[in-house]
């Protein structure tokens, strides 16, 4: 078996004549066979047909690789968003193009810690501009999209209490936070979603704000996955 080292090179004679002709089917065949440079005799085979896929057609994604990479850049942006509502919950200010500690920086640091295959990080304008704001909007719209749905809004509110608790906010600004949180996502048409500790970060934090849990509890519902009755903890 010859070395890579010996491969001729890539753009060798006949693969550039055909480039010259408009024809790429010489240069993808060479990338597909890991021929004429190193880096590419090294590559994953996968990885020489995307390559080659992108000489051909200027895409290197089939439509099923298409389909995955979305659902993961849309479960990236799920996560982010229930991030951002731990991090406001826990004190830290909103979107800033000067401050360097915000919610949106906190939930990208989450994020990359732990980054998801073919779904890349954002900055935090990004996040703010292209995830956050839409976000927003989706929800007052009513018009949330399926992982809106399934990965966020179970989550969205037992997220900023639990924020909220483990930074142990003293009255004005438990109540200012709790009023935030109230005035943006409480709707008489919407459910919030708490489990059990859920419930009880949120009995804490109204006890700590000083406010009365029954403007509360018409917008709550217990988690289906979990038997206990919410008014327990709530009026317990």
């Amino acid at each position: 078996m010859s070395d890579a080292s010996d491969a001729p090179p890539l753009m060798s004679r006949d693969a550039m004549k055909a480039l010259r002709r408009g024809d790429v089917e010489p240069l993808a065949r060479k990338i597909e066979n890991g021929r004429g440079a190193i880096f590419l005799h090294n590559l994953h085979p996968d990885d020489r047909a995307r390559f080659a896929r992108l000489v051909r057609t200027g895409e290197p994604l089939t439509r099923g690789e298409k389909r995955q990479n979305n659902y993961e850049c849309k479960c990236r942006d799920s996560f982010l968003i229930t991030r951002i509502f731990y991090w406001l919950g826990s004190g830290c200010p909103g979107f800033s193009n000067t401050a360097p500690d915000t919610a949106f920086d906190r939930a990208i640091e989450d994020y990359e810690s732990d980054i998801i295959p073919s779904a890349p990080s954002r900055t935090a304008e990004s996040l703010y501009r292209h995830v956050w704001k839409p976000y927003l909007r989706r929800y007052q719209s009513g018009n949330r999209t399926p992982e809106d749905e399934s990965m966020v809004q179970h989550q969205m509110l037992s997220q900023f209490l639990l924020g909220m608790r483990r930074s142990e906010p003293k009255q004005t600004e438990a109540n200012a936070r709790l009023t935030w949180f109230y005035q943006e996502f409480a709707r008489d048409d919407e459910s919030l979603c708490l489990g059990i500790v859920g419930a009880q970060n949120l009995k804490a934090m109204l006890d700590i704000a000083g406010m009365q849990p029954e403007l509360w509890r018409r917008h709550l519902r217990e988690s289906p996955t979990m038997c206990f009755a919410i008014d327990e903890i709530l009026f317990g």
